[in-house]
This record gives structure tokens, sequence and C-alpha cells, in this order.
């Protein structure tokens, strides 16, 4: 103790390499040996390169102020650890829910002319009545219940599917995948619609279908409307009593 404090000042000089008492870890990125040719600019330059090299490391389980990384630092008497706290981090997807509706592309013919029945939502925009598929119910049932609940039209006859639109929208922050299977429905000529403000209907209206397709605010709907109307051009007049969905064609 006596010497280490009040020893010359030759006892506080480094030691060298040959008279430490242990052997020195080398570096993991040696420089390479320097020719007689190398310039001191070449050989300062291969210095800078080794001695930015990144050192590698080993990560470890997640502390609460960030994750931690182990450095294994060569040289060193021991690891190094370092917080590493501004990571990206991504949010937690919430789980999504999944709903089923069903609507209807109803038209009639009358006077040579085909008409599509468009809707007035809540949302202030014209589109075809849909709504969800209640319990026990198919989307076909659903869809004839909507139309009756929303414009007033029964006794409609199903001349066929017009396939699902997929579509995805958030509800209080949730994702909601939804599913729309649509159909379509004839209407006798003589029909009317009564829209039904309690469902959300604040209009309704028989249109041609070129401008039916102008009107509709929704592109998706529109979709449907197009092959709606592709179908509905080629049905004859109603010459046969209508026949609903499940029954057999009626007598004349």
């Amino acid at each position: 103790m006596g010497e280490a404090e009040g020893g010359d000042a030759s006892t506080l000089e480094p030691a060298s390499r040959s008279d430490r008492g242990g052997t020195m870890a080398p570096h993991p990125h040696p420089p390479p040996p320097r020719g007689e040719g190398t310039t001191p600019a070449a050989a300062a330059k291969q210095s800078y390169e080794t001695s930015t090299r990144p050192l590698p490391y080993t990560r470890t389980t997640l502390g609460s102020s960030g994750r931690q990384c182990r450095a294994s630092l060569h040289g060193l008497p021991g690891p190094e650890v370092a917080q590493v706290s501004n990571l990206r981090r991504h949010p937690r997807r919430r789980d999504s829910a999944t709903e089923i509706s069903a609507g209807a592309a109803v038209f009639k013919k009358t006077g040579g002319r085909t008409l599509l029945c468009l809707v007035l939502d809540r949302f202030g925009m014209w589109t075809l009545p849909k709504g969800h598929v209640e319990a026990g119910e198919s989307p076909l049932e659903a869809a004839q219940r909507e139309v009756a609940e929303e414009v007033g039209l029964r006794r409609l006859a199903v001349v066929a599917p017009l396939g699902a639109s997929r579509y995805r929208y958030r509800r209080a922050g949730a994702l909601v995948r939804k599913t729309v299977h649509w159909y379509l429905m004839r209407a006798r000529p003589d029909a009317r619609l009564r829209p039904t403000a309690s469902e959300g209907i604040h209009g309704a209206r028989w249109l041609p279908v070129g401008r039916a397709l102008r009107e509709c605010g929704y592109a998706g709907v529109r979709r449907v409307l197009a092959k709606a109307g592709r179908i509905a051009g080629t049905e004859g007049p109603a010459a046969e009593p209508l026949r609903r969905a499940g029954e057999g064609r009626r007598k004349a």
C-alpha cells in the first residue's frame, strides 16, 4: 500500500505488452499487414476502415426500458450491456370482427324500359337496399326481408345471384370485415316504392340503368348495378306470373 501511494513516477507509466500480467485478446478485425510499398495515406485508410467495422453482439430478453443487446467487446474485462430504447414498435393489432349482410338489386319492366330501385341511405347516398343477416336466416331470406322492410316490396321473383362484395371499415377503432351477398330480383310492372324512415331509408325511386349507375354513391355497389343491368336487360316482358323464392310457378 505504501509503495503504491508513495512510489516514484516510473511506477505510474503504462507497461509494455510483454510486462502485463495477461495477454490482450486480439481485435476482431485486425488491420492487414502493411507492405513495404504501402504509402502512409493508404495505411491510414486501412486503419480507419478497420476501426469503424461493427462489433458482433448477441440479443437477450426484453427489458422494461427496451431491448437489451449484449456486445462481445474483445479486449475488455467483461461484456457491456447496451439499452436500446428507440426501437420501432408495431402497434398491437386488435381482433377484427366479421359481418355478413345481404341485399338486392330490384328491377321492373315498364313501357319497354328497365328500371332499377335505388334507396337514399342515412348518409345521403343512393344505393341498393341491404341489411344484416339475422340468426337462422339465409342470405337470400335476409335480402328479401330487407327489401320488404326498406321499400315495402314483396312477392319478388329471384332472377339470379349477383355474387358478393367484400370491404373493411372501422367501428369504434376496431376493424370490421364485411361481406354482402347480392341478388337480382324482379318486381311487378306496377310496383310502388314506400321508403321506411325508421329503417334509415329517406327516399326511394325507380331509375333507368344508366342513370342509376351515375346516381349511385358507392363504387362497389355500382359494380353490382352494372351486372344487374346487363342481366335485367336480357329479361323479357313480364308475361308470366312472378314466383317467390322457394315456390313453384303459380297457375295462370
